[in-house]
């Protein structure tokens, strides 16, 4: 256990009123910069299978609960508004982040290894780990969460478990995407024009003869 779970437990069934204290703030700034040093992060690696670390995502949505709105900015059209305990990072040479002109922000609170580079339009997170060696070029959470599935493959809808294969027993939402894609649409077809019940039975009979040893199908009803 880090020595930081303790503490963030604690204050995530604390009040509104304790969560302003000193030693709240105290205690988050310090579980921050574990986050942003990469000595804590959101999820872990356990037997090859990625987990999320629930007391790290509380402590996360803690910032958010405890912050105040701050401006950010000379007051130009770049400056914005957002919770003080969450402030953009500044980088410094010897952090050995390149970090290209252009619209990137980084958020305090995540690891950036050196050596990543960082082209616009990018942004990066609160509980992010970014580590060495990367290129980061989207700020698309489409874009970005399609590499991951890629990388990582599907987790959970429920759970903590956040890679893995999922429980399909004829396709792979990684190989077979186009296939499920069209399967999608056909599906959607299905409900708003329904076949007529001749084609119906016709599809029903075709599945049974061709697809009953192949997949173990059963007969319902």
């Amino acid at each position: 256990m880090h020595p930081l779970e303790q503490r963030i437990e604690k204050l995530a069934a604390a009040s509104a009123e304790e969560l302003r204290s000193d030693a709240a703030r105290a205690t988050f700034f310090d579980f921050r910069a574990a986050l942003s040093k990469g000595e804590v992060r959101a999820a872990s690696k356990e037997k090859g299978t990625w987990r999320t670390n629930e007391w790290v995502k509380r402590g996360i949505l803690l910032g958010f609960r405890m912050g105040v709105l701050q401006g950010f900015g000379d007051g130009s059209a770049l400056s914005f508004v957002d919770k003080d305990t969450f402030p953009p990072r500044r980088l410094a040479v010897k952090d050995g982040v390149r970090m290209v002109p252009g619209g990137s922000s980084i958020r305090e609170g995540a690891y950036v290894a050196a050596g990543v580079i960082c082209m616009p339009p990018m942004y990066i997170n609160v509980g992010a780990y970014v580590d060495e060696g990367t290129l980061v070029d989207s700020n698309d959470g489409f874009v970005i969460a399609d590499m991951d599935l890629k990388l990582r493959g599907p987790g959970e809808f429920f759970g903590t478990k956040q890679s893995g294969l999922p429980q399909l027993r004829i396709a792979s939402v990684i190989r077979d995407r186009e296939i499920l894609e069209i399967a999608r649409r056909e599906a959607v077809d299905f409900v708003t024009t329904p076949p007529s019940l001749e084609e119906l039975r016709g599809a029903v009979a075709y599945i049974q003869d061709h697809w009953q040893r192949r997949y173990g199908l059963s007969q319902v009803g």
